[in-house]
């Protein structure tokens, strides 16, 4: 919306009022017609598709219209030279040297290659976690020559190309779990259910003090740890942290706490006892044992001293 004065300059945008008693001016002189190109001349029938073009051009004089038709011809030959693509070439100790520069100008001209990386039209994918893959691709396709019509054709099939090797992939790390799950079975035996059942609560102890764990993490996880390792970690876990459970696991951790501390901690492990929070197995994996610790403290503590 125009501002009061700029509105008044629109209004005021007529020929100003003639003054009384003065002569108009005098009007101006025709224009000098436009000057009638070289190829004016070039009247004959067979001539006038090529004086079309030429006009069309607009070229100043006929000396830029011929070195324009030397460097499309010099590009012609550099490309002819190098059949098409430009391409490194090998030097006798082993080494690549760069393309042409004239062979690579001469192809970016002719099939369509933008002058910068950024002129590109890339679409960014659905649900890409990483914002500069736009960019990156287009620095690539770049180097790479790639005219500005196929770049969103070779970035699409990259990211589908990506996308299958990505599923085979996670089917191949899924029948590798599998297997190796088949055989963890066999080899904890009885006690399968009850350890998975402790992996469980270790994996979500883990979770929690990671501020969470998705899928791709804990799959990556086990991959990186290989399943049946994956598996005995969280369980160890389960069974033996102290906020997963009050389970000692194989290997607990000592009481380093004075008497009233060991009271409570004893305390503790009896409620969870009679409430069912310690298993059997996790009595005989080292709860017991802390429990004749823990009353070793507190007799300790509540002795008489000697003298």
């Amino acid at each position: 919306m125009s501002t009061p004065a700029t509105a008044a300059l629109s209004d005021a945008g007529g020929a100003p009022p003639a003054t009384p008693g003065t002569t108009p001016p005098a009007a101006a002189p025709p224009a000098t017609p436009p000057a009638t190109g070289f190829w004016s001349s070039w009247d004959k029938p067979e001539q006038k598709e090529t004086r079309d073009w030429v006009a069309n051009k607009a070229y100043a004089d006929p000396f830029v219209l011929a070195k324009s038709a030397r460097d499309w011809e010099t590009q012609a030959a550099t490309l002819r030279a190098g059949k098409g693509y430009p391409t490194q070439t090998r030097n006798p100790d082993g080494t690549f040297a760069p393309p042409d520069p004239n062979a690579v100008k001469a192809w970016n001209a002719l099939v369509g290659v933008p002058e910068t990386p950024d002129k590109y039209d890339i679409p960014l994918p659905e649900n890409n976690p990483y914002p500069m893959f736009k960019n990156f691709m287009a620095e690539e396709l770049h180097k790479a020559g790639v005219p500005a019509a196929m770049a969103p054709i070779l970035a699409k099939g990259y990211e589908a190309a990506v996308g299958k090797m990505e599923t085979q992939l996670r089917e191949a790390e899924n029948a590798q779990s599998a297997e190796a799950l088949v055989q963890l079975q066999g080899s904890w035996g009885a006690q399968y259910q009850e350890r998975m059942a402790f992996a469980a609560r270790g994996k979500e102890w883990l979770a929690k003090e990671a501020g969470g764990l998705d899928d791709l993490q804990l799959r990556t996880l086990e991959s990186v740890l290989t399943t049946p390792k994956f598996l005995t970690a969280m369980w160890k876990i389960g069974a033996g942290n102290r906020e997963a459970s009050f389970a000692g696991g194989d290997h607990p951790p000592g009481f380093t706490g004075g008497a009233a501390e060991a009271q409570a901690r004893l305390d503790q492990i009896m409620a969870d006892r009679s409430a069912g929070k310690i298993s059997d197995f996790q009595w005989r994996g080292g709860v017991e044992k802390e429990v004749v610790e823990l009353a070793n403290k507190i007799a300790n503590g509540m002795a008489p001293p000697n003298g």
